[in-house]
C-alpha cells in the first residue's frame, strides 16, 4: 500500500507542473471583452477592466498585466467595451474606435482616452476596420438609412474623419470580411437590405493603396463559402484569414485564390482566430455561457494533414457554367415554391432561415440564434428592445413608449424624431438579421378606449419560446 501511495503522490508532483502550465495559457474573460494583436510586439491584447489590461507574447506561455488609466468621455467602460473597436498601427500605437466611426480613443502613457475632435456619425456600423502605412481605414459598413460602399481614414493629425476619393467603388454591403496583404485591401460578402428584403453579396474586391483604385477580383464560390467559411468570424472589425469547423479547419488565401483544408481533431468550438505577424501562432476564442476563453497555439501541428485545396474564386469554365446554371434554376424552383406557399398561408407569418432564428436576451446579452447583436446596436437601441422582449408580446403604448425617450434639454419635437429614427434603425436592423420584412418586426394597433392613441408590441413569432 506505501508502495501505491509512493507512486500516487510522485505521479502527481510530474503532472501538476504540466497542468499549471497548460492552464496559463488560457485567458478566461466576459464575453464583450475587446482584443487584438499588436504588430509592433507580435503580442497580443485583451482589454476587460478599466484598470488593468492583459499582454502575452504571440509564442510565451503567460499573459501579463499591465495597469492603465481609463478616462472615458460620459461613458462607462462597459458601455466602452460595447460600443468601440480595438485596433494597433505598425508602429505599436493602440486605438479604439467607435462602431459607427467617429470617435477615437488611444493608449498613450497608460492612459486611455478620447484624441478626437470629431462625434459618433453613425454611419458605418458593420464595417471593416484595417490599418495601412500607421493610418486606420474603415469601409462599407450600414448608418443613417443606407448601406456604404465608401472608404475613410482617420488624420491623427487633423483628429478628424476623410473618405478616400475614388472613381469605382465597389457595391454597397455591411457586416462583409476582409482581408489587408501589402498594401492590398480585399473585401467580400456580406449584404445589404432594400427595406423589404436582404441580399446576401458573392463578389470580391480589392484596393490597391499605390494606384488608389478599386478592381473586382471576381465572384467568389458561394457554394464552399456558404458551406465551410461564412460561420467561420464573428466580429466584422477583425480580418478573416483562418476558421475552425471542427473537425477540420480552413485557411483562405484570397491573393493566391486558395481554400485550404485540414484536418482538426484538437479544439473544438472555436468562434473566432486571428494569426499573430508571422502567422507562426494564432489566438483562438472559445465561447461560454457568460465568458470566452483566449489562448494561444502554435499552428504548424495543425497543418500535417492537408485534406483538398479549393479556388476561392469561381473559374470561367464551361463545367463551372452548367453547374451555377442548375443552381440557379433550383434557386428559383425553390423561390417559386415559397411564392406559392406564402399564396395558401392562412395568415401571415414570417419565414425564417433553416435554423429558425430568433430573438432572445441572456445576461444583458441579446441573441438572435447563436449570434450575440450587443455590439451592433446602439445603446438606445439596446434599451428599446430589451423593454419590448421583457414585456414578451404585449403591448406598449405610445406615451410609456415615449418615457424611454425623454430627455430635460431636448424639446417634445426633437424627442419624437429620435423615437422615429431609433425604431426605424432598430427595425432595419432586426429585419437584416433575421432575414424577415420590416413590417413584421415591429406590429402597431389602436388603443381600444382612445383610437388617437397607438400601441406598439414585437412580433411574438420572432421572439424565442
Amino acid at each position: 500500500m506505501r508502495t501505491i501511495y509512493r507512486l500516487f503522490f510522485l505521479l502527481l508532483i510530474m503532472v501538476s507542473p504540466i497542468f499549471l502550465s497548460a492552464q496559463s495559457l488560457q485567458l478566461t474573460v466576459s464575453n464583450t471583452a475587446l482584443y487584438c494583436l499588436n504588430k509592433y510586439t507580435n503580442s497580443f491584447l485583451v482589454f476587460d477592466d478599466s484598470t488593468f489590461y492583459y499582454s502575452k507574447l504571440a509564442a510565451a506561455k503567460k499573459w501579463e498585466k499591465h495597469p492603465f488609466i481609463f478616462k472615458g468621455d460620459n461613458i462607462s467602460f462597459n458601455k466602452f467595451k460595447t460600443a468601440f473597436r480595438p485596433i494597433t498601427l505598425s508602429n505599436g500605437r493602440l486605438f479604439f474606435v467607435y462602431e459607427a466611426i467617429g470617435e477615437v480613443y488611444a493608449l498613450t502613457n497608460d492612459t486611455l482616452q478620447r484624441i478626437d475632435h470629431s462625434f459618433k456619425h453613425e454611419n458605418q456600423y458593420f464595417h471593416s476596420l484595417f490599418e495601412h502605412n500607421n493610418r486606420i481605414y474603415a469601409f462599407g459598413g450600414y448608418g443613417l438609412f443606407t448601406f456604404k460602399n465608401i472608404l475613410t481614414y482617420f488624420d491623427e493629425n487633423l483628429k478628424e474623419w476623410f473618405e478616400v476619393p475614388t472613381p469605382i467603388k465597389p457595391t454597397i454591403r455591411g457586416s462583409q470580411f476582409f482581408q489587408y496583404n501589402k498594401g492590398i485591401l480585399y473585401v467580400f460578402a456580406g449584404g445589404f437590405s432594400d427595406g423589404l428584403q436582404n441580399f446576401h453579396r458573392q463578389d470580391c474586391w480589392a484596393y490597391h493603396f499605390d494606384t488608389k483604385k478599386w478592381k473586382k477580383v471576381g465572384d467568389i464560390n458561394s457554394r464552399i463559402f456558404f458551406l465551410y467559411l461564412s460561420g467561420g468570424a464573428t466580429k466584422e472589425h477583425l480580418p478573416y484569414e483562418i476558421s475552425f469547423n471542427y473537425p477540420n479547419l480552413q485557411l483562405l488565401d484570397i491573393k493566391n485564390n486558395k481554400v485550404l483544408f485540414y484536418e482538426n481533431k484538437k479544439i473544438q468550438a472555436i468562434r473566432q482566430a486571428i494569426f499573430d505577424k508571422n502567422k507562426k501562432n494564432a489566438l483562438l476564442e472559445r465561447q461560454k455561457a457568460d465568458s470566452i476563453q483566449l489562448y494561444t497555439v502554435e499552428f504548424s501541428p495543425f497543418l500535417k494533414n492537408k485534406l483538398r485545396e479549393i479556388d476561392f474564386l469561381k473559374n470561367n469554365s464551361q463545367k463551372e457554367s452548367v453547374h451555377y446554371l442548375l443552381i440557379f434554376g433550383l434557386v428559383i424552383l425553390a423561390l417559386a415554391s415559397l411564392f406559392f406557399g406564402y399564396l395558401f398561408a392562412k395568415k401571415k407569418r414570417i419565414v425564417l432561415k433553416n435554423e429558425q432564428l430568433t430573438i432572445r436576451i441572456n445576461n444583458d446579452q441579446v441573441y438572435i440564434g447563436s449570434r450575440s447583436i450587443n455590439n451592433d446596436l446602439t445603446l438606445l437601441e439596446f434599451r428599446i428592445l430589451s423593454k419590448f422582449i421583457e414585456l414578451k408580446g404585449k403591448p406598449i403604448d405610445i406615451i410609456a413608449l415615449n418615457e424611454l425617450f425623454e430627455d430635460e434639454t431636448t424639446s417634445l419635437a426633437a424627442q419624437k424624431k429620435r423615437r422615429e429614427t431609433t425604431l426605424k434603425s432598430l427595425r432595419e436592423k432586426l429585419a437584416f438579421f433575421l432575414n424577415v420584412p420590416q413590417e413584421l418586426i415591429f406590429l402597431e394597433s389602436r388603443d381600444l378606449s382612445d383610437k388617437r392613441i397607438k400601441k406598439f408590441v414585437i412580433n411574438p413569432d420572432i421572439l424565442a419560446k
